[in-house]
């Protein structure tokens, strides 16, 4: 009976060490995900605002509003570069200049912008294309 007893141990221990392992790898792969998902909506907010401001038709939104989104982009992906080694922010990095460059390049912030649908065309593409690349790296968390 002794004999049973050191290796129901070890087995118990060895499940509790992977259990908790298992529990915590889930719970920050979870919260990445939710970051990321936030990422695009906030990536969404910034497609809409910059199309709206490059269009004569619409009144155009603060271009100071429209680089704050900008910049809580750039701030979230810093953090998220920072804190889940699962994510790497040299992966978007292209396309995240791109898509800045096609947000806020040009005239922007000057007295007379014109009406620029090539541009709008530019940043709903390169705005999905980031989103693409956020969703790969969110769906290899599982």
């Amino acid at each position: 009976m002794e004999k049973y007893i050191i290796p129901a141990l070890i087995g118990a221990a060895a499940g509790l060490f992977a259990a908790y392992w298992r529990t915590r790898y889930a719970a920050q792969a979870q919260d990445l995900s939710k970051r990321i998902e936030e990422l695009c909506d906030s990536i969404a907010k910034l497609e809409e605002l910059s199309c709206g401001y490059w269009d004569a038709k619409e009144d155009k939104s603060s271009s100071h509003y429209i680089l704050g989104v900008k910049t809580k982009i750039s701030l979230l992906i810093n953090y998220l570069d920072e804190e889940y080694k699962e994510f790497s922010k040299d992966k978007t990095s292209d396309i995240l200049s791109e898509f800045f460059d096609s947000c806020t390049g040009g005239k922007f912030g000057s007295e007379e912008v014109a009406s620029d649908s090539a541009r709008q065309r530019k940043i709903l593409i390169t705005g999905e294309k980031l989103k693409i690349d956020l969703m790969k790296s969110r769906h290899k968390l599982y």
